[in-house]
Formats: structure tokens, C-alpha cells, sequence
């Protein structure tokens, strides 16, 4: 029975250096899991920081587009009213020309109306004129 014993005893320190080395192992894996542990803490404090950077890079170029959606919307405000001032003051001088043009128009029915009087004045006159060389040129050859 001594032998039974001894077996069991021997099979238990097998088994009991067996889980030595299994705690061994586990307290190694655990060890690097730490490590690991330390690499990703590191690691996710650098993404942090890249965070952070690219939150305030996010809000200034935000700011940056605000600045520039009312300094465009200021120059199209500004455009509008020229184009309005120079939509006026076409119509204005556009007013003018056709002023002009209705009273030039005018003037040459007007200077039409006087060449006509002064043709047909004219013709009256040249017949005078004739007539008077005819009675000359008769009471000359008497």
C-alpha cells in the first residue's frame, strides 16, 4: 500500500508541478497582457491628442468658413446695390437720349416742313427771275 501511496503522491507533485507551470505560464501571459495594456493606454493618449489637435483644427476652420460665407455674402450685398445704382443710372441717361432723339426728331420733320416751303419759295422766285430776264431781254432788243 506503501507503493499506492507513494504513486498517488508522486502523481500529485507531477500534477502540482504541472500547475506550477501553468501558473507560471498564466502569471507570463498576464504579464504581457499588461504590457500590452501599457502599449494601447499609450497609444489611445497619442489618438487623444490627435483628437484634440484635429477637434480644434475642425473649429477653426469653421470659423475660418463663417468668416468667409459673410465676407462673400457682404460683396454680394455690395454688388447688388451697384448693379441697382447702374441699372438707374442707365435708365436715366437712356431717359435722356430718347429726350434727345423725340426733340431731334422733331427738328428734322420741322427742317423738312422749311426745306419744302423754302423749295417751293424757291421756285417761285426762279420763275420770277426768268420772267424779269425775258421782259429785259425784250425791252433790250427794242
Amino acid at each position: 500500500m506503501e507503493n499506492q501511496v507513494l504513486d498517488i503522491l508522486q502523481q500529485i507533485m507531477h500534477d502540482v508541478q504541472g500547475l506550477k507551470h501553468d501558473i507560471n505560464d498564466l502569471k507570463q501571459d498576464m504579464q504581457n497582457m499588461k504590457q500590452e495594456m501599457q502599449v494601447m493606454k499609450q497609444e489611445m493618449q497619442v489618438m487623444k491628442q490627435d483628437i484634440a489637435k484635429n477637434a480644434t483644427l475642425i473649429e477653426e476652420n469653421n470659423r475660418k468658413l463663417q468668416l468667409l460665407a459673410e465676407i462673400q455674402k457682404a460683396h454680394r450685398e455690395q454688388t447688388d446695390r451697384q448693379i441697382a445704382e447702374l441699372k438707374d443710372e442707365l435708365n436715366k441717361r437712356m431717359d435722356v437720349i430718347e429726350a434727345v432723339v423725340k426733340n431731334i426728331s422733331q427738328d428734322v420733320k420741322q427742317n423738312q416742313k422749311n426745306f419744302f416751303a423754302l423749295a417751293e419759295i424757291t421756285g417761285i422766285h426762279e420763275m420770277e427771275i426768268k420772267v424779269i430776264k425775258k421782259e429785259l431781254a425784250l425791252a433790250l432788243a427794242e
